[in-house]
């Protein structure tokens, strides 16, 4: 099944099961690993696990329209139909549940799609995000919710190890209904989403981030305070005070020029971004210096960020963490805060922007490695001979933890 903005329909049909087939079999997962976590989270009772994908594909038009920052990728490697293939593969190899697509082309240049199992999930809900329509640029985001279906037995019970039971049935269809019903309802909203790029527009990265934070709440507690998974391109890096507002739910904008917040004007990985970004989490809540920064923000960019034009602090009321941060690897691959070192690499940039955030509810048990940094660079670039796209897919497997709340029929 697959949702696509606007029209939450199968558009991007080059990614259904019939194209995913293929007559061989692509070592490229090979040169990528999972690493489990060092302290495995209490699974849940039944041990409900998904595995989520993020993945900003690069659609075509943009790829064609940014031909300059893929200087050194041959002209075959930029093919769409090259591509497709590979990406395909990529989401093959993973074989993941839910698939969070940015970068489609379409109805919009940077749009969204959804994808996940049908015999594992059903959506339930969902709601699209136009950040134009709160002059926020034209990007978009997606949020749905997905409850977890079940296979019924011969003998009137629950396929071993399946995923909880979806109270669907009615007590004709079903004589234990009410003794079924006691068994957990796991449902879970997930947030998709491509930030702005522009690196200047901090304040309008800002705005949509605190747009969707706000929605993907607000559906999570309509569902009665459900776990929540964020998947997206945030266009920002783990330095830089936008993660840190992700990461701490809160964030004193007037100490830092909007042209900084979302770290990307500092490319590539150093000792020097590192050191910056401690200084980024030790300000998050309060201003460095407010009377030498206070210039950089007008009453309109103060209402990008924050909303109001008299606002500094913004905060949001979800708990998350970033899953790759919470599942260590070792440091060819990893850099600050544990996430990897570079989820993207063209000319411009070669660094992290991708993320896999999830509220309490859920937790990470494996996530799928990236690659070193050496290993990126003798690439001369991405999209390359193996790789469909200028960014690497991020994954994860995630438990439900047992201290959600029990949801009752509907």
């Amino acid at each position: 099944m697959a949702l696509s903005h606007s029209l939450w329909s199968n558009s991007l049909c080059p990614f259904t099961s019939a194209v995913l087939h293929r007559p061989y079999i692509n070592q490229r997962a090979l040169r990528r690993r999972w690493i489990e976590a060092d302290r495995p989270p209490s699974p849940s009772n039944p041990p409900d696990t998904f595995v989520a994908m993020s993945y900003n594909v690069l659609g075509d038009r943009n790829a064609l329209k940014h031909r300059h920052l893929y200087p050194n990728v041959p002209p075959e490697y930029m093919r769409w139909e090259r591509r497709r293939r590979l990406i395909c593969d990529e989401v093959w190899d993973c074989d993941a549940d839910v698939v969070c697509m940015q970068g489609r082309t379409g109805e919009s240049k940077d749009g969204c799609a959804a994808f996940w199992k049908e015999n594992m999930f059903r959506l339930v809900d969902k709601e699209d995000i136009e950040f134009k329509l709160f002059g926020l640029r034209d990007n978009v985001a997606q949020i749905f919710v997905l409850e977890f279906v079940y296979e019924m037995l011969s003998n009137g019970g629950l396929l071993a190890g399946c995923m909880s039971l979806t109270c669907v049935y009615n007590e004709l269809d079903f004589p234990d209904y009410k003794q079924a019903c006691e068994v957990d309802t796991r449902r879970i909203v997930f947030g998709n989403v491509h930030v702005l790029f522009n690196p200047n527009s901090g304040d309008i990265k800002l705005g949509q981030i605190r747009i969707l934070l706000s929605k993907v709440h607000a559906l999570s507690d309509k569902w009665g305070g459900i776990p929540v998974v964020l998947a997206g391109d945030f266009n920002s890096t783990p330095e830089s005070a936008i993660y840190a507002y992700l990461a701490t739910a809160e964030l004193n904008v007037t100490g830092y020029d909007r042209r900084d917040l979302s770290g990307q004007n500092r490319s590539h990985p150093s000792l020097y971004s590192a050191i910056y970004s401690i200084f980024v989490f030790a300000n998050m809540s309060e201003p460095l210096h407010p009377s030498s920064w206070s210039h950089c923000w007008t009453d309109e960019e103060l209402i990008n960020a924050t909303g109001l034009p008299d606002c500094r602090k913004l905060e949001h009321p979800l708990n998350l963490n970033s899953s790759y941060a919470i599942v260590k690897g070792n440091t060819r691959t990893r850099g600050l805060h544990g996430e990897p070192l570079a989820t993207t690499y063209h000319s411009k940039f070669l660094g992290t922007v991708d993320y896999l955030w999830y509220s309490n509810g859920v937790a990470p048990t494996r996530v799928l490695d990236t690659l070193a940094l050496d290993t990126l660079r003798k690439t001369g670039g991405l999209p390359s001979k193996t790789f469909g796209s200028d960014h690497l897919p991020l994954a994860t497997e995630f438990t439900f933890q047992e201290n959600i709340e029990e949801q009752g029929c509907p």
